[in-house]
């Protein structure tokens, strides 16, 4: 028998020795994904593992979609990626074979190598924890452990932003609004010391220190570093901070959501059932990507990431001469062939090294 997860036709799980087990789908050890989550000290970690968990689980879904039962039973629940149920998915049944076959699955749908690695990375520590807590035998962890990388090469879509797109994107920003000067504030942030788009939402008022120029970044694994403001990114951060933040606090951020009458929202109803609690407010990462599509739409830019920014700030320093390592550390990079990835210098910078070498 295939090592596969079927269903038969009262709606049960198969194990791979073929034997029925007595947890359905929905009705498996339902703390087992909360308690894995928990083992992570970030909610950033605990976030993409979320969700390198539900694009495993929907994808499984997806593949045994022939299986009308399993159909019936399963997919119908999850129509959407979003709508995956990771607590009760039957984790402690998945083999070897599944996790090969959720591999080719994303390298059909031309994920890249490195999201593909980081969501079995996910399945992996996965497998650890159940192993560890005498859920899967160990021979199903070892198996699980030794499903191995994607080698497969992707060409990278980055850009690097010209000098011209710049200067509309400014142009965009330009519009006489509270809101205009946000934006364009972290524009500059962004492209002129090389910021996540993750870690410009994060940034707290009593992070930012004027007088000595510079912010206390937040980065992946809650890794903290300094970026330092050059003139050009202090400028707009300056007029966005006396303009627009007239009602400063503690721990608030420093990029806030904007109502329709361009007034910034500094807090909101937590629970419409409790109307006297209530959270400080801050931007989501997926509204910087809206920020900038909408903004460089205003004047015909071609379309652009928010992580192209963060390329074209590596690639702009690289290029003025500083030192790989210095980049790599305004980056946040703990090694500098990370920061080697961000290197968007072309063709051109090769000829005239090539060309202008000396010997002697």
């Amino acid at each position: 028998m295939n090592n596969e997860l079927i269903i038969n036709e009262n709606g049960e799980i198969i194990s791979e020795s073929g034997i029925k087990t007595n947890l359905a789908f929905g009705a498996s050890m339902p703390n087992l994904i909360p308690d894995f989550l928990e083992t992570f000290e970030s909610q950033d970690s605990r976030r993409t593992s979320t969700t390198n968990l539900k694009a495993i689980a929907f994808s499984i879904i997806k593949g045994n979609a022939d299986n009308d039962q399993y159909n019936n039973t399963v997919t119908n629940k999850a129509k959407k990626f979003a709508n995956v149920d990771i607590t009760s998915f039957p984790w402690h049944l998945i083999q070897a074979s599944d996790i090969y076959k959720v591999k080719n699955n994303f390298l059909a749908e031309g994920l890249a190598p490195s999201t593909i690695n980081n969501r079995l990375s996910t399945m992996r520590s996965l497998a650890q924890y159940m192993f560890t807590e005498g859920i899967i035998k160990v021979e199903a962890f070892e198996r699980l452990r030794l499903v191995k990388n994607s080698k497969a090469k992707k060409v990278r879509d980055k850009k690097e932003l010209k000098t011209q797109q710049v200067k509309e994107f400014i142009k965009a920003c330009d519009d006489c609004t509270h809101m205009g000067l946000r934006d364009l504030s972290i524009f500059f942030l962004m492209i002129g010391c090389g910021l996540r788009r993750s870690e410009v939402v994060k940034i707290l008022l009593k992070d930012v220190n004027l007088d000595e120029r510079k912010i206390l970044i937040k980065g992946k694994g809650n890794k903290e570093r300094i970026v330092w403001l050059s003139d050009d990114v202090l400028e707009p951060l300056l007029e966005y901070l006396s303009e627009v933040l007239h009602e400063p606090k503690e721990d608030q951020h420093l990029y806030l959501p904007f109502d329709h009458h361009d007034n910034p929202i500094y807090s909101k109803v937590k629970n419409r059932g409790k109307p006297n609690e209530s959270v400080v407010c801050g931007m989501a990462p997926s509204a910087i990507n809206y920020l900038l599509n909408e903004r460089g739409q205003l004047k015909n830019v071609d379309k652009f990431k928010p992580h192209d920014l963060r390329g074209t700030y590596a690639t702009r320093q690289l290029r003025n001469k500083v030192d790989i390592k210095t980049v790599a550390n305004l980056l946040g990079h703990a090694s500098i062939l990370t920061t080697q990835i961000y290197d968007l210098r072309g063709e051109e910078e090769a000829r005239e090294a090539g060309l202008n070498y000396k010997v002697i």
